[in-house]
């Protein structure tokens, strides 16, 4: 949203609580003590995580859109008690108000990743940029992520208070762990794979790339027609 002015948005205080992480490993948002869920683009994410390392409990001035799904903020820029700003100014610029003339984008965080399961109750739902149910965060801290369409069938049984458990891959990196759920359930034994987004009907199909495998599919189709 860096095409958005953030001097002409509203301040959000609130304290922070929770970084919270992207199913790669990355911060792409955190809690405000208050409950609200705000999101960041992970490039704005790394910096202020950087900015917070040692300090998460700290209050920060929010400018961002309320989204019509939830509790739910999408972050233009995070102000910083000592002054600072961070501002999506999209990904190839440094989110700072003090931009370096040598900046890149933040390197992926280093990740370690095991196979994992967990078990417990919902405390809140995780949501994506459109408001879309994200993931869900457990009584304990645990934070799990999935693809919003995988779980459509099971929507019904995610909400706050339910009983859920979820197999997959924990991803751990310095700024917490996140399991992204390859399976997903009221109970370990009652976990049901999550299946891809199936293609909507009558979607187009790409045309196929110019070269002498399109141009072989293009005479063969005309030869068909021509007979």
């Amino acid at each position: 949203m860096h095409w958005i002015d953030p001097e002409h948005l509203p301040v959000i205080p609130g304290r922070v609580t929770r970084l919270l992480l992207s199913p790669r490993g990355e911060v792409d948002g955190f809690l405000l003590g208050d409950g609200l869920e705000v999101l960041m683009p992970p490039h704005v994410g790394a910096a202020v995580a950087a900015a917070l390392t040692g300090s998460h409990d700290v209050t920060v001035g929010i400018r961002g859109v309320k989204l019509r799904a939830g509790n739910v903020v999408a972050a233009v820029a995070v102000d910083l008690p000592d002054g600072r700003r961070f501002a999506d100014n999209g990904p190839d610029h440094p989110p700072s108000d003090q931009p370096s003339p040598n900046h890149r984008p933040p390197p992926q965080p280093a990740v370690e990743r095991t196979p994992a399961t967990t078990t417990g109750r919902i405390e809140r739902l995780l949501h994506g940029g459109k408001g879309e149910l994200r993931g869900v965060l457990l009584h304990g801290g645990e934070q799990v992520r999935f693809a919003a369409a995988e779980t459509e069938p099971l929507a019904k049984g995610i909400h706050i208070g339910a009983p859920f458990a979820a197999a997959g891959e924990r991803v751990m990196t310095t700024a917490g762990s996140v399991l992204v759920a390859r399976a997903i359930g009221a109970s370990a034994d009652e976990l049901r794979d999550l299946q891809p987004a199936k293609e909507k009907p009558g979607k187009l199909k790409p045309s196929p790339k110019p070269g002498p495998k399109a141009d072989h599919q293009r005479d063969a189709d005309a030869g068909r027609h021509a007979g």
